[in-house]
């Protein structure tokens, strides 16, 4: 089995191959320039531009905060028993399992790719996934605090 030091650096690594093909993807974008056919005019297409910025950005600095996070544990044991200890706490992993575990977080992460590939198609489907996008989140987060409260976690 391997140790959690070497799970945190094959996370690094994933994390770093995930930030260099976003970049990857956003710039050949941007040279290739994909029209958006169906697309009302300039309100609906820059919020669908601002859309798929604002995600990659967002999930940029997302990957680079736990890198981060896991290159200073990997520097400093305690910092890794720490995280360690809190990954592989009980109560944690109940409440996550209580509330659907990681089935909502793929839901979601599903259906904003469905969002990004419909923004440059269709509007109307691109608005739809963006609002089940919300109603997913909030339903994640409802159980999340339900679930803390009623576990007192």
């Amino acid at each position: 089995m391997k140790s959690f030091e070497q799970t945190i650096k094959d996370r690094v690594r994933w994390m770093s191959a995930g930030i260099a093909l976003i970049v990857m993807i956003f710039v050949s974008n941007e040279a290739i320039h994909f029209p958006s056919s169906t697309l009302p005019p300039m309100e609906a297409a820059s919020f669908a531009v601002g859309f798929r910025y604002g995600i990659a950005i967002g999930i940029q600095i997302l990957l680079i905060r736990q890198v981060v996070k896991y290159q200073r544990a990997l520097r400093n044991p305690e910092i890794l028993q720490d995280l360690e200890i809190l990954e592989k706490d009980e109560r944690r992993q109940y409440i996550q399992m209580k509330m659907g575990g990681p089935m909502y977080s793929v839901a979601m992460f599903v259906v904003a790719a469905g969002a990004l590939v419909a923004s440059y198609v269709s509007w109307e489907g691109f608005m739809a996934l963006l609002l089940a996008v919300v109603a997913l989140a909030l339903i994640k987060g409802s159980l999340k605090l339900y679930y803390r409260k009623e576990l007192g976690a």
